[in-house]
């Protein structure tokens, strides 16, 4: 059975985006932390199901209906969920990993 791993900086990054919504719009605030608990808890039935993220192994997972993308790897039975990036246009984000470099140290 698959296990869904959170680290404490993305834990921390999630809970500031939630309260920075919140100060605008409460419902939309926890709209988005559904749609984040939605997106990440199918990774439990399809870890694969993201796209091939920057470094190999890594995966991103877009949240529908928001400018956000989960970096994510599985590792075993656990999917840990590494970053969430802020992304108004994914476009770019879509083609990493076709050539491109990146430094790993920056992602973790």
């Amino acid at each position: 059975m698959m296990k869904l791993r959170w680290n404490k900086g993305t834990l921390d990054l999630l809970n500031l985006i939630h309260t920075c919504r919140a100060k605008g719009d409460q419902a939309a605030a926890k709209s988005f932390l559904f749609r984040v608990a939605e997106a990440t808890g199918r990774l439990l039935t399809v870890p694969m199901s993201g796209r091939p993220g920057p470094t190999k192994g890594t995966w991103l997972l877009p949240i529908p209906g928001a400018p956000y993308v989960i970096l994510y790897r599985v590792e075993r039975e656990t999917v840990d969920i590494l970053s969430i990036m802020y992304t108004p246009d994914r476009a770019p984000i879509w083609n990493w990993g076709k050539g491109g470099v990146f430094d790993s140290g920056s992602w973790t």
